[in-house]
């Protein structure tokens, strides 16, 4: 097991050693003016041999300057994101790098960059005036107290605005109904059962009346007793 261990370390060993003599004629090639050769050597170095990191990135490097010195502009960039990965503090130094591959490395800079949460400014929205907050809330309960941020409150009284005028309706319905039948009622009996009845709806009309009525002054009142929400986010 020992010799085994031993054999794998010597072998590594040698493969680090090749790949870094590798690089070094790769780099040699690429200040030669011989992009492509270049660029061969480092694609093959990069796939199929074994690099420590800081090797991975000196490849790299050197091979999207190959591809910029080519033309290839996207492959480049490709590279430099990639590098950017690897170590997210890489630069370029302008005093030996020339201006054309600076160019093609901010624009991969620009690329990887994700956007500072905590410098996003949020928009902050004027709440609307008493008088549109007053509008509103007499045309539906809640609506003004919505429009100034009042979520919970606002969306509680147009519910409860909206039921009380649905339960109104169908108490209405009734008492017309209950109307009729004791206007047409003929016998005694009758008589007293659908003026029970008539007498039972119309106050139930009634009091509907009264709790869509409270909840529309309440609405209403509300806006001018509490004080809006400086700004809305």
């Amino acid at each position: 097991m020992c010799i085994f261990f031993y054999l794998f370390a010597c072998t590594s060993i040698t493969s680090l050693e090749l790949a870094q003599e590798r690089l070094n004629k790769a780099i040699l090639i690429y200040d030669e003016g011989n992009f492509q050769e270049a660029s061969n050597i480092l694609e093959e170095i990069i796939e199929d041999t074994i690099i420590t990191r800081d090797e991975e990135i000196s490849a790299r490097t050197y091979l999207a300057f190959s591809y910029v010195a080519r033309g290839k502009r996207m492959e480049a960039k490709k590279q430099f994101i990639k590098i950017l990965k690897l170590n997210e503090d890489f630069s370029l130094n302008p005093e030996f790098v020339s201006p054309k591959i600076i160019k093609v490395f901010k624009e991969a800079e620009k690329m990887t960059k994700k956007p500072d949460t905590e410098k996003i400014i949020k928009m902050k929205i004027k709440p609307p005036s008493t008088a549109q907050c007053l509008v509103k809330s007499s045309l539906l309960p809640g609506w003004g107290q919505v429009s100034r941020g009042e979520k919970k409150k606002g969306n509680f009284l147009i519910g409860a605005f909206t039921v009380s005028l649905a339960a109104l309706t169908l108490s209405h319905l009734a008492y017309l109904s209950a109307e009729n039948s004791y206007m047409n009622a003929e016998t005694k009996s009758d008589i007293e059962y659908q003026y029970s009845r008539y007498n039972f709806t119309y106050k139930t009309r009634y009091i509907m009346m009264e709790v869509s009525l409270f909840i529309w002054l309440y609405a209403v009142t509300d806006i001018f007793m509490t004080e809006p929400q400086k700004e809305l986010e």
